[in-house]
Formats: C-alpha cells, sequence, structure tokens
C-alpha cells in the first residue's frame, strides 16, 4: 500500500524510482523489438537486446552508486544482463544470414508467382522459370497459345500385336502360333499353355499343365510358329493310343492385345478325329471350372460344349500354315 500510495501520488514517470523506471523502459523496448517482422526488423531488433542493458544500467545508474552493496550486485546482474543478450543477438545473426531460406520459405518461391493483368488481356508469357512445369508422358497438352507458350507433341502409341492359333493334324496335333497384327507389328516372347484332361482313363485324369515359352523368339507379320503338342515331357507319359483327351489351349504374348483361347479335342493316334474351337473374345474361364463343368457333364464333350460358349469346331490343317 505504500508503495502503491507513492506511486499514486508522482506527478510524472520522471518522479518513478529508477529501477521502476529502468523496468517500464525494458518491457517497452522488448515488446516493441517482439512485434517486428521481416529480416531489416529482426536486425533492428537483435541491436535492441544488445543496447536494452546498457540504457538499464544507464537509467539506475545514480540509484546504485549510492549503496557499494547494491552497486556491485547491480554490476553483476548487468554484466550477466548484457552477455546473454549479447550471445543471443549474435547466435540469432549468424542464423538469420547462414539460412535465409529457412527463416523466410516465402522468398523460394516469390518468383513463380504470377498475377492476372488488370485489363483482362492475357499475358505474354507467365509461366516461371524458377520452376517448370511436370509433363507426364501422355498427358494432352492445349495448343499453342498466341505463339508463346511451346506445345508439347503427345507421345504416339502403336497398336498392340494380335496373336492366334491354328492345328495341324499329326499323331498328336500340333500347336501353330500365327502373327495376326494388322498393323505391321511383331509378335514377341510367345507362349503356349495347355491344360488337358484324359478322359478314356477310369476316372477321367487330369494332365499336368506344358506350358511352353520362347523367350527372345518373335514371329513377324503373316508368319507362324510351331510352338508345341502333347508329345511334351508333362503330358506324354500319360497318354496312349487311341485315348480321347480334352482341353484347353492358350496362346498370349506379353505385348499382345489379348490371349487367345481354345477347346482342343484329340484322340490319340487318330489325326482325322481331332477338332479345336476358339473361345469367343471376351469369355474367360478357369481349370477348376472346367474340371467342375466336366464332371456335371459325366465327362461328355459334347455334353460339356453344349454348356460353355465356343465357336466353330474345325478339323486341323494337314500342313502348317506359312
Amino acid at each position: 500500500m505504500a508503495l502503491g500510495g507513492r506511486i499514486a501520488n508522482m506527478a510524472s514517470p520522471r518522479d518513478f524510482p529508477p529501477w521502476l523506471r529502468a523496468v517500464l523502459n525494458v518491457i517497452a523496448i522488448l515488446g516493441v523489438g517482439a512485434t517486428l517482422i521481416g529480416w531489416v526488423q529482426q536486425v533492428i531488433g537483435i541491436l535492441i537486446l544488445i543496447v536494452a542493458p546498457l540504457y538499464v544500467a544507464w537509467e539506475i545508474w545514480p540509484w546504485v552508486v549510492r549503496n557499494t552493496r547494491r552497486y556491485a550486485a547491480m554490476s553483476l546482474i548487468v554484466f550477466v544482463m548484457f552477455g546473454a543478450c549479447a550471445g543471443a543477438g549474435i547466435w540469432w545473426a549468424i542464423r538469420f544470414l547462414s539460412k535465409p531460406d529457412e527463416n523466410y520459405p516465402q522468398n523460394q518461391h516469390s518468383q513463380a508467382v504470377t498475377t492476372a493483368p488488370i485489363s483482362g488481356n492475357p499475358p505474354a508469357q507467365q509461366q516461371s522459370t524458377a520452376i517448370p512445369p511436370l509433363v507426364l508422358p501422355g498427358d494432352v497438352h492445349p495448343p499453342p497459345h498466341h505463339g508463346t507458350i511451346p506445345h508439347q507433341e503427345q507421345i504416339p502409341t502403336h497398336p498392340a500385336p494380335e496373336i492366334a492359333a491354328r492345328f495341324i493334324q499329326a499323331t498328336s496335333p500340333g500347336v501353330i502360333v500365327l502373327n495376326v497384327s494388322k498393323n505391321g507389328e511383331i509378335v514377341r516372347d510367345p507362349t503356349c499353355n495347355l491344360s488337358m484332361w484324359n478322359l478314356s482313363r477310369n476316372p477321367p485324369l487330369s494332365l499336368p499343365s506344358f506350358n511352353q515359352t520362347n523367350p527372345g523368339q518373335f514371329i513377324k507379320p503373316s508368319s507362324s510358329l510351331l510352338l508345341a503338342t502333347l508329345d511334351n515331357p508333362s503330358m506324354k507319359p500319360q497318354i496312349a493310343n487311341g485315348d480321347r483327351v480334352f482341353g484347353l489351349v492358350t496362346v498370349d504374348c506379353p505385348d499382345c492385345k489379348a490371349a487367345r483361347l481354345y477347346w482342343l479335342y484329340v484322340v490319340y493316334g487318330l489325326p482325322a478325329e481331332a477338332w479345336y474351337s476358339e473361345i469367343p473374345e471376351g469369355q474367360s474361364t478357369d481349370l477348376l471350372a472346367i474340371n467342375k463343368e466336366l464332371q456335371n457333364s459325366n465327362w461328355d464333350v459334347d455334353v460339356f460344349m453344349s454348356r460353355v460358349p465356343h465357336g466353330q469346331r474345325l478339323i486341323p490343317k494337314l500342313q502348317p500354315e506359312s
């Protein structure tokens, strides 16, 4: 109450005790420095932090020198404050000057900012050279604008090659892979998969699948390649003369437009009894579904064919197609 009454009776701040005037001045100085933004203002703020202890010492010096103990204690306090503030100011100055982009990230993109013209007419060129636009293959770009923005041509895409299969008569029909591409594409790395059942066994036997791959092999347009037969190491030991063999033949290649699937029926050793039928494009099947449907058809191929999609039954040719 005594301190409050004395302060209330003072005519002006000049009548305040030196220590109170110093505290008020430091608060005012630090408050102003804390509100400053930007690198110029930051430098000014650092200078204020360094000067503040000196100002405090100057304000309260007459009051301090009147007492020896007070003088010694205040000298130590001022020394510590000056050292701390000066060290902090120097540290902030070094950090600011060494990494200006981290303190002000907006400077990194200042060159990339564009503004629309007030008149409404498009500017001559608003694209920044600091950050080039990202262009992905296949993107569709507008035509050149007033001859100022370069036009990126769309990369042309080539049609995918098309593959097919035909069969030739033999003790075990051979699978001929054809390149039926319409635009001259080359079929590369063709594959042929045989998934067959020996219907003459009791019960019918699912033969080991055989997959013939030819890495590095290619087929020119309108050309063909003999790729597989039933006389392969996986199936031949399970087939005897006169056995009825039925199943699925698939031909494909990594770049082909689509795989082609065929039903194939063979009486081993009787080439004239064989036939094949292409599964319509867009239709698909799997081995489990085929096996289940064969069981439901009592292993009768004619009944099975009446229940599944297929094309015309064709007889394998006597000679391979050229």
